[in-house]
């Protein structure tokens, strides 16, 4: 009827409390093996018409930072600072970046994504580039087995894709295999 402790040179390591509740007292939970992780199997699946589960075990976690680089375009880029968090098969992105120099204004990239896009998500990109006076919104593009997004400005006083010196701020999430 009492709590299970497990301890290791007489210091307490985790809990089987009598309700059930495992606590880890100090360290991690690791997953030893690859293609393993913590299994939601016990969760009620969606019920919704037309929709089915494909998985119930969370296999990656990940943070990081990422390089941002110019692939095609010309000109430089300065990162102030980039992060990802892949979480299972989803990848999210940021990137604070000084653009400098000019760009061909048909084939600006920049490449460096800490994983290859598995296919792109529609809606799944925000960035603006600080540019001039005034804001110009940007979308983005990337085709599967890609590591670049392909961008192009839109706005009052953009004419084709303007990139001139100054700054983009990105935000992107994508699938990834």
């Amino acid at each position: 009827s009492d709590a299970m402790e497990f301890a290791v040179n007489g210091a307490e390591r985790f809990t089987i409390e009598t309700n059930g509740n495992v606590t880890i007292e100090d360290g991690n939970l690791v997953v030893g093996t690859a293609g393993h992780g913590i299994d939601f199997a016990a969760q009620t699946a969606t019920s919704a018409s037309g929709s089915s589960t494909t998985a119930e075990i969370l296999d990656h976690y990940e943070e990081g930072t990422w390089t941002p680089a110019i692939t095609a375009g010309g000109g430089g880029v300065t990162v102030n600072s980039a992060s990802y968090t892949r979480i299972g098969r989803m990848v999210y992105v940021t990137g604070d970046l000084t653009l400098t120099g000019s760009r061909n204004s048909d084939a600006f990239r920049i490449g460096g994504l800490p994983f290859a896009v598995q296919r792109w998500q529609p809606g799944s990109f925000y960035a603006q580039s600080y540019t001039r006076e005034g804001i110009d919104q940007v979308t983005a593009s990337a085709s599967g087995g890609s590591s670049n997004i392909a961008f192009v400005a839109f706005g009052d006083e953009a004419s084709g894709n303007e990139f001139g010196n100054g700054y983009l701020v990105i935000s992107i999430w994508y699938h990834v295999d």
